[in-house]
């Protein structure tokens, strides 16, 4: 996607529709890895981080 000043970001995503990585203008980049039932339990940001993410588990 082209903003109105004429930078670019541009952003992937995975068969099922998730957006998995997004690199901005500057070439830094951010992407999620999805799990099996959707979720992103890690996600990596611009710095080289990793934010870890925890969801409750079904019962059903």
């Amino acid at each position: 996607m082209t903003d109105p000043p004429g930078t670019t970001t541009r952003l992937k995503w995975t068969v099922e529709g998730q957006p998995s990585r997004r690199t901005a203008p500057d070439g830094t980049v951010q992407s999620c890895a999805y799990a099996g039932e959707g979720n992103c339990p890690t996600r990596a940001d611009t710095m080289g981080g990793a934010t870890r993410f925890t969801y409750p588990t079904s019962t059903c």
